[in-house]
């Protein structure tokens, strides 16, 4: 029997619904209860400063939007004659985060790394702001506004920390699991602290809490379990196992022709595996796949993979290029590596390793639409039998630096073999295309 696997999953944790809930049941007959968190990075950060005269004066015109891991300084105090008014602001789209039904939080930390470029020591404040509206997400003058009011408001939530290498404050009393929106205004409110610090814009807001629903459920059996191994060891033909939490594995998972066809519906969470690969599927195995996050994919032998929304690390597509490997469509893969040959629809690669072309046949080891785009792309070997020119892509498909073996040229989508005629003009001797005049009298 042919696995047609359907497996939902994506990076973000989504909600739960309406589901069954059959919570697995500890020996004195009580639930038990599962520890969980769900982590976010800031989707805005900036560089908040003040003019001379404090926070309750305007704005400085070297406020700044600061992206990825760049630094974000923060001063408070005096430097000669001169004062400061440096902070880090911090938005995160908590609207993301959807905790199951039952979930108890039992803490809210903000986590940041130290920069790399100041060294002060001390401490530092975290303070709730408002939201922005979106329109004005990355107007430091809309952020600012909102930094004055929350600073000068006395009642707003706000708590001290330490500032060190790795720093993690409990922000529980600014967070409400209803919102969909957290802000917060990392700053030093003391002006005669003239230490500089600085932290990169890359924080992260973690939801610790407790839940009685185990990350995997059998619907067909109502039953949970603790591993997403052990639902697939109790499956049977025909049943849907259901993630109800991000999935760590600490082995691949095979899946093999004669095995029961069975669907995985991941609800939105994420299926990862410290050792890279997630899913390994053999000879004669299917996979029909959306809105899935995971680190790697394997497909061997006749196996074929039809999927879409689909975010991974690394597909390989094993087997040979005389046959399709499926389609991927409305996805981002950063490293695709395939012997055989794939359809891509409104897909992203950063990478490409054709592993080899042993074809006779002449067809493109990648089709695309024009909404696709395809980085860096290596062609590791041309068997001596496949036929040349030979169509990489079905068209000019936009790509990056296409690499070929030695003896091979690329260009426009088509692979050819090199030109073996010597270059007469190079070879140190000329060669006459028309008789040659010789004037008499010079």
């Amino acid at each position: 029997m042919k696995l047609n696997k359907l497996i939902a999953a994506a990076s973000a944790v989504t909600m739960i619904g309406s589901m069954v809930v059959v919570p697995a049941m500890a020996t004195d007959g009580e639930p038990d209860i599962y520890t969980r968190s769900a982590s976010i990075t800031a989707n805005v950060s900036a560089q908040l400063r003040a003019l001379d005269g404090g926070w309750t004066a305007g704005m400085n015109n070297a406020s700044k939007i600061v992206t990825g891991t760049d630094n974000i300084e923060i001063r408070g105090g005096k430097d000669s004659s001169k004062s400061y008014y440096i902070g880090a602001f911090f938005l995160f789209d908590t609207s993301s985060i959807q905790l199951p039904s039952d979930a108890s939080i039992q803490s809210v930390t903000l986590t940041m790394e130290k920069g790399n470029t100041k060294t002060g020591t001390g401490s530092l404040t975290v303070l709730e702001t408002g939201i922005p509206n979106v329109e004005n997400q990355g107007k430091t003058s809309a952020l600012f506004t909102l930094v004055q009011s929350a600073i000068a408001n006395t009642s707003s939530n706000r708590t001290t920390f330490n500032y060190a290498e790795t720093t993690s404050v409990n922000v529980q009393s600014m967070y409400t699991s209803t919102d969909q929106s957290v802000a917060f205004f990392v700053y030093n409110p003391s002006e005669t602290d003239g230490n500089r610090y600085d932290v990169k814009a890359s924080p992260t807001l973690t939801i610790n809490y407790t839940t009685q629903q185990q990350p995997v459920y059998n619907t067909a059996l109502q039953q949970g379990y603790d591993t997403l191994n052990d639902a697939i060891a109790a499956v049977r033909d025909g049943d849907t196992i259901e993630l109800r939490d991000n999935i760590t594995l600490t082995t691949r998972i095979v899946q093999n022709d004669n095995d029961n066809d069975y669907t995985i519906n991941g609800n939105g969470y994420k299926i990862t595996n410290p050792g890279a690969m997630v899913f390994e599927f053999k000879a004669g195995s299917d996979l029909t796949v959306s809105n899935l996050t995971v680190d790697q994919l394997d497909f061997k032998g006749s196996s074929t993979i039809d999927a879409d929304n689909l975010t991974i690390g690394k597909l390989a597509l094993a087997g040979n290029n005389t046959g399709s490997k499926g389609t991927v469509k409305n996805s981002t893969i950063t490293t695709l590596s395939t012997y055989g040959c794939i359809t891509l629809a409104n897909t992203d690669v950063s990478s490409v390793e054709v592993r080899g072309i042993n074809s006779s046949t002449n067809r493109p080891v990648i089709t695309a639409d024009d909404t696709s785009l395809i980085g860096t792309v290596v062609i590791n070997s041309i068997d001596q039998n496949a036929v040349m020119p030979y169509k990489l892509f079905d068209s000019t498909l936009p790509a990056g630096e296409v690499t070929v073996p030695e003896g091979y040229t690329y260009s426009n989508g088509v692979i050819s073999l090199a030109s073996t005629e010597p270059d007469k003009y190079d070879t140190g001797y000329f060669e006459f295309r028309e008789p040659l005049k010789i004037d008499s009298q010079s």
